[in-house]
């Protein structure tokens, strides 16, 4: 529908980018339990109260690699900066700043305390590194001697829990980390930023600080920087906080993770957006495609929005006064985009593997779509290409399924050996912290048994010199001559009548 003025696809309907693809994450939402573990009490209580607070909650969730991949190939084509927009069950689904600041919680007004473009666009990674730009106490106590540490080499640490240094020191590396680590990693071993550890020496203007502006920021302008020659690779890669955009997916269609068989509390269709954020982020996150719906608009965030200065689209001007007006988006509303087979064929990366521009890492947790995958471009139970006129249900634009038992078996096992490998990543991770805390216990014996060994060989040292020392005496006493015994300075008997028997025999 050319004459509606709406924006294009990345990819045609229905040749979208088929089998197992994923986006790839710098990040390791396990983290943050393990965070949480190493934290006292009070510092925890401190997180929780502060921007961070829904991050924290993230830990159980799974951030789903292929889910993200599918539906950022289903991308529509603006001239927008600082925003995303893809069609999910035909429906435009946007992802702009305040959408972030909606899922994440996180502080995302202007960069208050920085200059330039610092302060419209947050802060920026340079490729310097090194301790020079930092507060070279706070670095030092941190790092010792580490010259490029990593949220991976700060994660090594925070792993052996409250064992390890003391209550400052463990803070202020789960801030990094928290920062560094989750929500502006750029690489799969990104180096912790010499300014922001200097930040660390105010904790308070540290903990205000609009750390959502950055990681949004860096977020949309590595995926804007994907083209179609990304996306038909088998993995591709994103910097920043790419969970954020599979929350804002979930929660404009949280029927995505209601479990069937039974009452759901999201599925309260009188649930505000507030409340459905709320219990969406609480939750074990595990993406189950079923129906979608447009994502709510909220007004808080537009003044964020409005700040970035991001450029005129007439054609999401015309698809948002859509959106306000209900108009009834079907999957052949869109038209435009190109067809991934021949992208393949171009650009010859029918079997690439690796993102031109980055380094690669093998992601650190898989998508845990137990009930489909996007081996074929659909999910079950996904309507796309389904009108709600066309009660036949036949395809539209020329899309077509094709669920036979070979292609089923195909996602059965996908599906599996993905939950497989999220779980046992988490379980690995768990290990390694046992065994860590095994052997520090095994350290602390160790040592124990050493100093008792030591205390023993002290006494028993002690005992031996005093033996020694009443050998010694004894002897020198015999040396001055005994009352009784026999002595070679002795001429006569000391026993009575000796001697007379001397003079007897004599």
């Amino acid at each position: 529908m050319d004459e509606l003025g709406l924006p294009l696809r990345m990819f045609e309907a229905g040749s979208e980018p088929s089998g197992r693809k994923w986006v790839n994450n710098y990040f390791s939402l396990r983290w943050i339990d393990i965070i949480k573990s190493a934290l006292e009490e009070e510092d925890l209580e401190m997180l929780n109260e502060s921007q961070f607070r829904r991050v924290l909650q993230m830990g159980l969730h799974t951030f789903s690699v292929m889910f993200l991949h599918y539906c950022l190939s289903r991308q529509l084509l603006t001239a927008k900066e600082y925003e995303l927009w893809w069609i999910f069950v035909g429906k435009p689904i946007r992802y702009a700043i305040q959408d972030f600041a909606l899922v994440t919680g996180l502080n995302c007004g202007d960069g208050a305390g920085l200059t330039g473009e610092a302060a419209e666009k947050g802060i920026g990674r340079g490729k310097a590194s090194g301790k020079g730009k930092s507060s070279m106490s706070i670095w030092d106590d941190l790092f010792r001697g580490e010259e490029k540490p990593t949220p991976g080499w700060i994660m090594e640490r925070l792993v052996k829990g409250k064992k390890y240094k003391d209550r400052l020191t463990r803070l202020r590396l789960s801030l990094l980390v928290l920062v560094e680590g989750i929500l502006c990693p750029t690489c799969g071993k990104t180096k912790i930023r010499p300014e922001i550890v200097s930040m660390l020496g105010d904790l308070d203007a540290f903990m205000k600080y609009p750390w959502g502006r950055e990681s949004f920021i860096l977020t949309v302008r590595s995926t804007k920087a994907r083209s179609a020659v990304n996306y038909v690779k088998d993995t591709m890669a994103i910097q920043g906080f790419t969970h954020a955009m599979v929350l804002v997916t979930v929660t404009a269609c949280p029927s995505i993770i209601i479990k069937t068989g039974g009452a759901d509390p999201l599925a309260d269709s009188t649930l505000s957006s507030e409340e459905i954020i709320s219990r969406v982020v609480d939750r074990k996150v595990v993406v189950n495609i079923v129906s979608a719906k447009t994502v709510d608009q909220l007004g808080q965030g537009e003044d964020l929005y409005r700040g970035l200065g991001d450029k005129e689209d007439t054609s999401v001007d015309t698809m948002v006064a859509l959106i306000d007006d209900d108009y009834p988006f079907e999957h052949n509303t869109w038209s435009g985009g190109v067809k991934a087979d021949e992208v393949k064929l171009k650009k010859g990366h029918a079997q690439t593997s690796e993102s031109s521009d980055e380094n690669v890492p093998e992601p650190v947790e898989k998508d845990n779509a137990h009930h489909g995958g996007v081996e074929s471009g659909g999910y079950p139970g996904d309507p796309r290409g389904k009108s709600s006129a066309n009660p036949s249900g036949a395809p539209h634009g020329g899309e077509s399924f094709h669920f036979n038992v070979q292609t089923l078996l195909r996602r059965a096992a996908d599906a599996y050996e993905e939950k497989v490998i999220a779980m046992y990543e988490g379980y690995i991770l768990s290990l390694k912290g046992h065994f860590n805390s095994e052997v520090g216990g095994l350290r602390t014996n160790l040592q124990a048994a050493t100093s008792a060994i030591a205390h023993l060989e002290s006494k028993v040292t002690g005992e031996f010199d005093k033996i020694n020392q009443l050998l010694k005496s004894r002897l020198r006493g015999a040396d001055m001559g005994p009352t009784y015994g026999f002595s070679p300075e002795r001429h006569s008997s000391p026993f009575p009548g000796q001697n007379d028997d001397q003079q007897f025999r004599g």
